[in-house]
């Protein structure tokens, strides 16, 4: 796997940003996943952030998105979707190259490569 490119731009103080995207039972909940929301703090640490920064606001939230369309739903309880979230597909190591470049706009391309 490699990955070339720029480094991550942080939000502004107190912006809200997608901070995780988990994968949700694809039975149940077809074509969507939960993404967490939160509020960036005014510094950035290795230390997560919830022991950093305790947010007034209330956060994180959860809200399930459509992956087709992008439409968002309304905050949900983490607690009552957490059984439903699904592990990420393992890729084989010896047959598969995954290799990205960062265009530092927001964009990137990427290439997989399968060796069958």
């Amino acid at each position: 796997t490699g990955i070339n490119g720029c480094s991550i731009a942080y939000p502004t103080f107190g912006t809200y940003f997608v901070s995780s995207v988990k994968l949700l039972d694809e039975i149940n909940f077809p074509d969507s996943v939960l993404i967490e929301i939160r509020r960036s703090a005014n510094h950035w640490s290795p230390i997560p952030t919830s022991s950093i920064f305790e947010d007034p606001s209330g956060g994180p939230w959860y809200k399930v998105m459509n992956v087709n369309d992008g439409s968002v739903g309304p905050v949900v309880d983490f607690a009552s979707f957490e059984p439903s979230i699904r592990n990420y597909a393992q890729r084989s190591p010896t047959s598969t190259t995954v290799s990205c470049e960062d265009a530092c706009d927001g964009t990137a391309i990427c290439e997989i490569i399968r060796n069958s």
